[in-house]
């Protein structure tokens, strides 16, 4: 299936808010504004690479899966670790966005079916 742009905008919205509250939670020494655009913002450069690049080079399905989440963990820590300037550590960061991304990475998909695709 060919993703137009509504779409993936509503793709990337949808992961990002299931995202949000593990951020908010795990990484709770700063303001939730300040957490919430972090996120935004780490999602904004990890998600685009995973959804159009990653799980499009034509891998197979469980490599692609293996990799795509690898990179959005490893990338997310790193901007939260460089925008937060290490005050949580980053091994927390580590952990609340390895948490973060497998929750995204298991219900988006089926919410996108259940709101949309679904008979």
């Amino acid at each position: 299936m060919k993703i137009e742009a509504p779409w993936y905008v509503w793709i990337f919205l949808q992961s990002n808010a299931l995202e949000l509250p593990f951020y908010a939670f795990g990484l709770r020494r700063h303001g939730p504004a300040q957490v919430a655009l972090t996120a935004t913002f780490a999602n904004s450069i990890t998600h685009p690479i995973v959804f159009f690049g990653i799980m499009s080079a034509g891998l197979p399905r469980l490599q692609a899966i293996g990799i795509a989440e690898a990179w959005a963990v490893l990338g997310e820590t790193a901007i939260f670790f460089y925008l937060l300037k290490n005050k949580e550590g980053i091994g927390r960061i580590a952990i609340v966005s390895l948490w973060a991304n497998l929750v995204s990475w298991e219900i988006a998909p089926r919410l996108t079916y259940w709101l949309f695709l679904s008979p």
